[in-house]
């Protein structure tokens, strides 16, 4: 859905939104730790420069991420996404 929106402005845009979300799930994979708790066993990470946020948890089968909503809007606007690849 974030991706979406931002390829309705343009296409290089979205690219770059796309781009943003994998570097992330990659750094994410490879140091899970890297971010706090900040609630409950839920981590959050920034979709950098975009104003996203990443929260996850760890469990025994690796990272497994929760949700993903603009770092501006509400609890109400989370999209459910699927672990990192």
């Amino acid at each position: 859905m974030a991706i979406e929106s931002y390829e309705g402005i343009s296409t290089e845009l979205g690219n770059r939104v796309r781009e943003a979300f994998q570097r992330l799930f990659q750094v994410i994979k490879k140091n899970p730790e890297l971010y706090a708790v900040v609630y409950d066993d839920i981590r959050i990470a920034r979709v950098k420069p975009f104003p996203f946020l990443v929260h996850y948890r760890l469990t025994q089968r690796g990272p497994e991420i929760v949700a993903v909503f603009p770092a501006a809007g509400d609890s109400a606007a989370w999209s459910t996404i699927t672990r990192p690849r």
